[in-house]
C-alpha cells in the first residue's frame, strides 16, 4: 500500500549514506569517500527493482553534520519512478539545491539530475569527496546531466549534459604553482620571492563545459591571476577531463595583452585532477 513518511534526522555524517548505497547494490567496507571510485567505478549491477514495488511520498528534514544549517527533501515514488522534486541543504558554508529523477520503466535504469551549488567553500567540498584539491575559495556550480545504464560504470560512460563553474577569489596551492606562475605571468622574475611562493592568488576561475560520454570538455574557461605588478593575468582554459578514467588534459594560455605587455605564456596540466602527474610548460 502507498506510504506517506515524514522523517527528521539530526546531524547526519558522510557514512550515514552507506545504507542508501547498499540499497542500490553497492556494499562498502570500512571508512569510505566518493574518491575511492575515481577512475575505478564498480561494474556491480545496480538494484532498482524496489522502485517498482514502492509507492508513496517521503519528506525529510535534517540539521547539523553533513548538511550544515539544514536540509529539506521531498520525494515521490510511483510505478518504477523516483522523483526528488525538492532537495535543499546548506553544506560546506554555502547552499545546495537539486532535483533528481531515477526511472526503471525503461529497458535500463535512467537517471537525470539538476544541481546548483552557491558560495560553497571549494576546499571543504574537496575534503568531503576525499579529493586532494589545491584550490580554495568560494565556488558556484550548475550541473544538468542524465545517463542510462545498469552499473555505475555504464552510468558514468553514458553521462551527458552541461556544467558551468565559477570560483573565486581564492588561492591555488601546491608544488606546481611556481612553474605555473612563471609560464602564465612573464612579469615575475625567476627566483624572486613571489616566484618561490607555493601560493598563487586568483580573482576568478570560470568555465563552461559540455559533458558527453563521461568526458567534460572545457569550451570557455578563464583563469584570472593576480600579477606581481598589482594587475591581472587572464588565461584561457581549454581541454578535457575524463570522469570515467579520472584524467585531465588542460591547456592554459595567457595572451600578450593580458600578460602586462609581455609574451604570451602557455601551460599544460596532465593527469588525475586531484594529483596531476605533470604540469608541463611548452611553447615558451
Amino acid at each position: 500500500s502507498p506510504f506517506d513518511a515524514k522523517l527528521s534526522v539530526g546531524s547526519p555524517r558522510k557514512d550515514s549514506l552507506a545504507p542508501l548505497l547498499i540499497l542500490t547494490g553497492l556494499r562498502l567496507a570500512g571508512d569510505w569517500t566518493p574518491a575511492r571510485w575515481l577512475g575505478r567505478l564498480p561494474s556491480t549491477g545496480l538494484r532498482t527493482a524496489w522502485l517498482e514495488k514502492t509507492t508513496g511520498t517521503l519528506s525529510l528534514v535534517s540539521k547539523g553534520g553533513l548538511v550544515g544549517d539544514g536540509l529539506t527533501m521531498y520525494a515521490k515514488l510511483s510505478d518504477g519512478l523516483l522523483y526528488v522534486d525538492k532537495l535543499e541543504a546548506s553544506p560546506w558554508q554555502g547552499t545546495l539545491q537539486a532535483e533528481v529523477t531515477l526511472e526503471r520503466r525503461r529497458n535500463q535504469p535512467f537517471v537525470a539530475v539538476a544541481i546548483e551549488l552557491d558560495q560553497i567553500e571549494a576546499a571543504k567540498l574537496a575534503a568531503w569527496l576525499g579529493v586532494k584539491s589545491g584550490i580554495s575559495g568560494s565556488l558556484d556550480l550548475r550541473l544538468e546531466a542524465s545517463s542510462i545504464g545498469t552499473t555505475p560504470y555504464e552510468m558514468m560512460a553514458g553521462l551527458a549534459g552541461e556544467m558551468t563553474i565559477k570560483a573565486g577569489p581564492g588561492e591555488i596551492k601546491g608544488v606546481g604553482v611556481t612553474a605555473l606562475r612563471e609560464a602564465l605571468m612573464p612579469d615575475v622574475e625567476n627566483g624572486g620571492p613571489v616566484a618561490r611562493s607555493l601560493t598563487l592568488p586568483f580573482t576568478s576561475i570560470e568555465a563552461t563545459t559540455g559533458l558527453s560520454r563521461g568526458i567534460l570538455t572545457v569550451e570557455d574557461g578563464r583563469l584570472s591571476i593576480l600579477s606581481e605588478s598589482g594587475g591581472e593575468a587572464v588565461s584561457s582554459i581549454d581541454g578535457t577531463v575524463d570522469l570515467l578514467l579520472w584524467i585531465a588534459d588542460l591547456i592554459l594560455t595567457t595572451s600578450p595583452d593580458q600578460a602586462d605587455g609581455e609574451a604570451a605564456g602557455t601551460y599544460r596540466v596532465i593527469g588525475p585532477p586531484d594529483r596531476p602527474v605533470g604540469t608541463i610548460p611548452f611553447g615558451n
